[in-house]
């Protein structure tokens, strides 16, 4: 009997970008992907009209503080590159989707660590602990039990050509419920998607068992409590 597909998992992340290529069947695209399809060209235009402005606004910035002054070409120019320093370190520490990882790899780690797997403690920004802390407070109030960390699969039949990775499968309030974290502003249409569709397809697929739910576990982005949402 050969081996299921989902133990043929490739050990190193592939190429290209949102894809994973699989052992034998080829190249599959991420279910992320997928859904990262879907056109958004209003966000597109606003995203590029954020960057011209802080340049502008640094050049701005720049120029009042030079006013008068001799040599003010050369000094503009030294400026102008210090202020978008700041504004590139300033940007890696709010950037939504490096906190939101941050805050992913140190739930794994603890998870990881709940089912005796040992590895260094995460380093986090401290912008992340609220969330951080909001967590270990549900997963104790829902005596959160995970049974699968990480958990990486596939499908490639007719009409399923798609991979993913699912966060947690954990008993959850005594239910074997699908969890996946987002650190998010808001709770999107697409996670019924994401992960009521495509990602419990692939649990089944790749295990057998039928979670009794799909949940998804919205960390906060500042002080507050985690907020989760079940989908049907």
């Amino acid at each position: 009997m050969s081996a299921p597909d989902w133990m043929n998992w490739p050990v190193e992340i592939p190429t290209p970008e949102g894809h994973y290529s699989i052992p034998g069947v080829g190249i599959l695209p991420r279910v992320s992907l997928i859904l990262d399809t879907i056109s958004k060209p209003g966000l597109v235009r606003w995203a590029e009209r954020q960057g011209e402005d802080r340049v502008l606004a640094a050049v701005r910035r720049a120029a009042e503080a030079l006013r008068g002054q001799e040599g003010a070409a050369g000094m503009l120019v030294a400026r102008t590159f210090k202020e978008l320093g700041q504004l590139r370190q300033a940007a890696k520490a709010t950037n939504p989707a490096a906190l939101g990882t941050a805050a992913h790899s140190w739930v794994e780690w603890y998870s990881r660590g709940m089912l005796g797997e040992e590895g260094p403690e995460p380093t986090v920004p401290e912008t992340v602990r609220p969330a951080i802390d909001a967590w270990k407070r549900w997963a104790a109030d829902v005596v959160f039990t995970p049974l699968l960390i990480e958990h990486q699969a596939w499908c490639s039949d007719a009409g399923c050509g798609y991979a993913g990775t699912l966060d947690s499968v954990a008993e959850v309030e005594g239910l074997t419920t699908l969890c996946d974290w987002k650190r998010a502003s808001a709770f999107r249409e697409s996670y019924d998607l994401q992960v009521g569709g495509a990602y419990a397809h692939l649990l089944t697929r790749s295990t057998g068992l039928v979670a009794d739910r799909a949940l998804i576990v919205k960390l906060p982005q500042e002080a507050g409590e985690v907020e989760t949402r079940e989908l049907g």
